[in-house]
This record gives C-alpha cells, structure tokens and sequence, in this order.
C-alpha cells in the first residue's frame, strides 16, 4: 500500500488528496485566523471573536485541593456576556461539585443575582476575561450588577490582584432611571491585595442612581492610589451614591485632585463615611476635589458628610494657608463617633499668592512683563479664579485689561497673561 498526501495553501485554502489502496479522498476548508491578545475566542477555533472588556488577574492559587482553585462572581444583569475563565478554567453557575459546565457565552434574560464560578485544574496565577454588554439592571437598591463578593461571603475578592479595562463597556449607563443604572455596590470590597485601579473604569457613566459606588472599594488595604479622573463625567449625584467608597482603605496617602468634581448637587449620605477609616490620609484635601459643589454655593443635605473623614489625619484648620475655601464635616451619632460635629478643610491661598500644599507665596509683580527702557511695573498678579487650588506659580496672571506701558507705547493684556516658568 502507498500512503500520498499533497497540500495546496494557495490563498489559505487547503487541498488534501489521500492515496490508500483504491481509494482517493479529497477535502477543503477555510484557514481561521486566530482571535488576538485582547479578544475572547468565544468558540475556541477562531472563528467568533469579543473584545475582552474588563480583566482581572488573581494571586497565585495555593493549596492541596482543587477546591482552593476557584473564582466566584455574581450578576445581577440582563444581557448577553462572554466570559474566559482562561488556561485550563472551566466556568460554571453553580458551586456544586456535580454541575455541568457552562459555554463561554452566558446569555441572562433577567436581572436576578446569580453566582458564577470558575474551577481550575491546578494552582497558579489566573487571568479571567469578560466581554459581551448589559441591557438592564435589577430596579432593586443596593444589588450589584457585578460583584466578587455577597453577604458573608468574601473569599473570592481577596484573590484580586490586579484589575484593567473599562466595567462602564461592560455595565454601561443605558438612561436616566433605576434600571438603566448600574450599581456597582460593594464590587470590590475586601479586594485586600488591589494595589491601583484604572482611570478607565467607569468613563461613560454619568451618575444619579442610589447606592451606586457603595463601598464599591471598601477595605482594600493595600489600594495605595485613585485615579484623579477615576468619576470623570459623573456629575448626578443621588442618596448613598458615594457612600463608603474607599471606607477603610488604610494605605490611601491622599484624596487626588478633581474626583468628585463633576457633582454640583447635594443628596442626602452623599459622602457618607466614603474616607472613614483611611487612617493614612493626611494633609488638605484640595478643593478642586469637590469644585462643582463649592461653585454652587457649598449646598448639603442630610448626612450628606456623616463620618467622611472620619479616622484620617486630614487637617482641619488651613493654617499656615490663610483662606479656607470649603469645610466639610462628619455628623456624631453618639457613642464611639461622639456628639460634636468635627471638620476637615479644603484650604487654598488669598488672591495673588499660589501654594505648594504647605506655604503661600505671593505672586510675582509683572517685572519683565516690558521690554521697553522705561514703564510701568506690572501690579501684582491674581491666580486663578475663586475654588481653584493655587498650586502652581503658572496659576497666576496678570489679570486681563491690565494696561502698562513702556518707550514703545501703551499696552492692554487680552486675554488673562499667565506666568510662564
């Protein structure tokens, strides 16, 4: 017997004749591409490929038994998803031992709770991939559309070790009402091993659903940073949206520029204890964090700061800063929180001076703003308008409609003429 094989790959077509005794068989098929690095191969040959949305990469899984070598998650959203349990994970809808594994593609016609889990066949570092979109939200307060942990239960967020992507692509901001909003209530909650989260996050949601970040990072120990435009475009606010955000997160050194920026209006535990419990925050919080409320007029409502700050080292005078721009407070309820009402401070310097977080410098006179022999000296320069911090010697300026003058004739500044380093 002769055994004859011949492959044509002219324009990723194959070709295959077998000689076998007598008889001559001949196939042909399409060559499939292979889905790339951030795409989910939802079918496992090539030929359906998701962009990978949000992925999350966990410690190293330890242990004896393969019961340590699992990952749960829970949704509370309609939509279709595609999920990657990654090297040799399977993904299942149930934590029995006996169910029978799931697809890659989760197709959820409601928005009840349900929890996920994906089994590993040895220890390791996993990587888990979600893509796919949500088209509604549970109208119920307080249920996440995506959370690592529920209850009591706690176990799987402290296997996060890093986060990237975008959860808003994933749970996007479909309208206005309740379930067109997702929460993200207690999503990460004792994610203790979280270092940093992505600035793209959740860029695209524009807020005003109850409960929407509740303790969405509370007690993750190790977060040592948060992205200054981590709620860029969030500007709705809505009672408890912020509450607990970053409760107890004791390595956090400082509250960035600009987070909460965007929000103008007030509702009630807005902020409700969302620094309590940082113990290492210390310092000003700069008043561009909340520059939407100080511009409409610093307005509050019930319990909108009960214990934001609660346990922090956050300054509370604005010494040696000599102009307080926002004061912001926690509410005692008795007890352990005592009955006095305490505050924290927003501090910025007087017009004409620009801080460095600690001192105030004056402004410098507009000396060299000529170039003739003879003129007038600039008078000294304003930095910035009122809610703006002042950090910077590029702040000032000499103010517009200043008019000067030298050998060559009588100027006017048009518009405002910042310092220049």
């Amino acid at each position: 017997m002769k055994f004859h094989r011949l492959l044509n790959n002219l324009s990723h077509v194959f070709f295959v004749i077998v000689v076998f005794g007598a008889f001559v068989c001949g196939a042909t098929g399409a060559a499939h591409a292979a889905c790339s690095a951030n795409e989910i191969d939802v079918l496992g040959d090539g030929t359906q490929c998701e962009t990978a949305k949000f992925t999350l990469t966990t410690t190293e899984f330890t242990g004896v038994s393969s019961y340590n070598w699992t990952f749960d998650f829970y949704v509370s959203a309609k939509g279709t998803f595609y999920i990657d349990c990654g090297v040799d994970g399977l993904l299942y809808d149930s934590t029995s031992t006996g169910a029978t594994p799931l697809s890659t593609t989760v197709v959820r016609n409601n928005t009840s709770k349900q929890q996920y889990q994906c089994r590993y066949s040895s220890k390791g570092v996993k990587t888990i991939r979600f893509g796919g979109v949500a088209t509604a939200y549970s109208t119920t307060n307080a249920t996440a559309a995506f959370a690592f942990g529920s209850g009591s239960y706690y176990t799987s967020p402290k296997k996060i070790a890093s986060i990237s992507g975008s959860l808003a692509s994933l749970f996007p901001q479909l309208g206005t009402s309740d379930g067109q909003i997702p929460q993200f209530y207690e999503t990460f909650r004792y994610a203790e091993n979280l270092t940093s989260i992505p600035d793209t996050l959740f860029y695209g949601l524009t807020g005003g659903r109850d409960y929407m970040f509740y303790g969405t990072f509370a007690d993750c120990d190790a977060l040592t940073d948060i992205p200054s435009n981590l709620f860029e475009g969030i500007t709705a606010s809505a009672d408890w949206m912020f509450y607990r955000t970053f409760e107890n997160c004791e390595s956090l050194t400082a509250i960035p520029e600009n987070l909460f920026s965007g929000i103008t209006t007030a509702a009630s535990q807005l902020f409700g204890s969302v620094f309590s419990g940082c113990t290492s925050l210390s310092g000003y919080i700069p008043p561009s964090t909340f520059a939407g409320l100080i511009a409409n007029g610093h307005p509050s409502d019930t319990g909108m700061w009960a214990q934001s700050f609660y346990r922090t080292a956050l300054a509370s005078s604005c010494s040696p800063y000599d102009r307080v721009q926002f004061v912001t407070g926690y509410e005692g309820f008795g007890g352990n929180y005592g009955t006095k009402w305490e505050s924290v401070v927003s501090c910025g310097c007087h017009v004409g001076y620009y801080g460095d977080g600690v001192n105030c410098t004056v402004c410098p006179a507009g000396a060299g703003f000529y170039t003739g022999t003879t003129g007038t000296t600039i008078p000294s320069v304003d930095n910035g308008s009122i809610g703006s911090s002042g950090t910077a010697i590029t702040q000032c300026y000499a103010k517009e409609s200043t008019t000067f003058h030298d050998d060559r004739g009588t100027f006017t500044f048009s518009p405002n003429c910042y310092y220049t380093e």
